[in-house]
């Protein structure tokens, strides 16, 4: 069902305000944005979201997503790549 699904993706890291600086108020600032929406669609009837697998928006969006989980562990998230193959240069430190 469409009506319980998510997309979430964004601008990368380095055209954000702060970047994915967690001492920057403003990079705290849209996490703490971030998780009220998510939130709020979780509690709308959301339990699917995915995120695109780049930096910045995509995976800030996933951080705040596995950390809802442990409050509504019913939700689901799934990366969506970009292209066949985004993954292989990816190491531990990745993520």
């Amino acid at each position: 069902m469409i009506h319980n699904t998510c997309a979430l993706v964004g601008h990368r890291s380095n055209q954000l305000p702060g970047g994915c600086d967690e001492n920057n108020y403003l990079c705290c600032r849209l996490k703490k944005i971030l998780k009220q929406e998510i939130k709020k669609m979780i509690k709308q009837g959301v339990s699917t979201f995915y995120v695109g697998g780049q930096d910045g928006i995509d995976l800030i969006a996933a951080e705040m997503i596995l950390e809802l989980k442990t409050r509504y562990p019913a939700i689901r998230m799934s990366i969506v790549l970009a292209y066949e193959g985004m993954t292989q240069d990816w190491t531990e430190d990745t993520w």
